[in-house]
């Protein structure tokens, strides 16, 4: 199983890039939310088939600019950057976070 961890205080405010080498094309990847609240770390695990225990997060906040008003903290933010792709739009980690928490609410440890 493929995969990867980073600690979330050396990626705020900054690009992801995933290893090529520690992913495998064509599988579902999950980011473990234990591990972000638990230990500080955005680790995303592979799998070649669909888990139990997984939630789903749609996307809102992709594409959204901030309104007249608005204080941003970029160290809040992260951007994912597959090797190859576009960066994604900022990720707020606080998001993150609280849907983290409520899926565990659920059962559920994987995003």
């Amino acid at each position: 199983m493929g995969g990867y961890s980073v600690p979330i205080g050396e990626i705020a405010g900054g690009i992801v890039n995933p290893p090529a080498s520690r992913l495998t094309r064509c599988r579902f990847r999950f980011i473990v939310c234990s591990d972000l609240t638990d230990k500080g770390y955005l680790s995303v695990v592979e799998h070649s088939y669909l888990p139990s225990g997984y939630a789903a997060l749609s996307y809102p906040w992709n594409g959204l600019k901030p309104s007249a008003g608005d204080v941003l903290n970029e160290s809040a933010f992260f951007r994912v950057n597959p090797e190859g792709g576009q960066p994604s739009d900022g990720i707020p980690i606080a998001i993150l976070r609280t849907v983290y928490l409520a899926a565990r609410q659920y059962q559920a440890d994987l995003l």
